[in-house]
């Protein structure tokens, strides 16, 4: 994957941010990429009322049931493995590019909390990005946690929907915040593929979004 190609994003901001959105996109891309599952079940039950909207635009969502810490535990399993991740970033104003990377799942403690290795080729050379997800049960949220050498460490939420297998997600803001705001929707498809959408948000002007599709390629134990 280019990622280099990801920062001409960074012309449409302030020049005085330049620096940190390169830096920003970057972890948001990946963070992105956490997902939230469970294998697929036939049901006759449809979408209750308290589902989220399912839009990609910053609008408020009504919340899920809170999972049990059981049902949460299954939702992490589902998605340990290695997948193949492809798909087409599109800068506003800029060209589409093509993202390519693999992503390794793996329990970092059985049942209670997961942890990722992100694997891309960027400047001509292989590099590898880390984080690791649990269930907060109290706030019925999985929050996922990364920090890369010596930036600050970076938080998103993820809120999953069982009913509708969709994860809705959002990074949390840094401190001091940057405006920067990036909503990203998941939809597992099958037991082993998932659709991603994303968009990136410098205050209301849209200034980069992504659609991506994962797809289980190895199992790990």
């Amino acid at each position: 994957m280019k990622i280099l190609r990801w920062f001409q994003i960074a012309s449409l901001v302030d020049v005085d941010r330049v620096a940190g959105m390169k830096q920003i996109l970057l972890m948001i891309v990946v963070k992105a990429l956490v997902g939230c599952g469970k294998k697929e079940q036939a049901t006759t039950e449809g979408p209750t009322p308290n589902t989220n909207t399912g839009k990609v635009d910053g609008t408020t969502e009504k919340p899920v049931k809170k999972l049990t810490v059981k049902e949460a535990a299954e939702v992490m399993a589902w998605e340990i493995g290695t997948w193949e991740v492809k798909g087409r970033g599109m800068p506003a104003g800029g060209e589409p590019h093509a993202i390519e990377m693999t992503k390794e799942v793996r329990w970092k403690e059985a049942g209670k909390s997961v942890e990722y290795k992100f694997t891309m080729e960027e400047s001509g050379e292989t590099v590898s990005y880390f984080g690791h997800q649990k269930y907060d049960a109290d706030r019925g949220i999985f929050i996922y946690r990364s920090k890369w050498g010596e930036n600050p460490e970076t938080t998103s939420h993820v809120r999953y929907n069982p009913n509708t297998r969709t994860s809705y997600s959002e990074s949390i803001p840094a401190t001091p915040p940057t405006g920067i705001k990036s909503p990203a929707i998941t939809k597992l498809i099958g037991n082993d593929k998932t659709e991603q959408k994303l968009e990136v948000r410098d205050g209301a002007r849209l200034v980069y979004s992504h659609e991506i599709v994962s797809v289980r390629i190895g199992n790990q134990d």
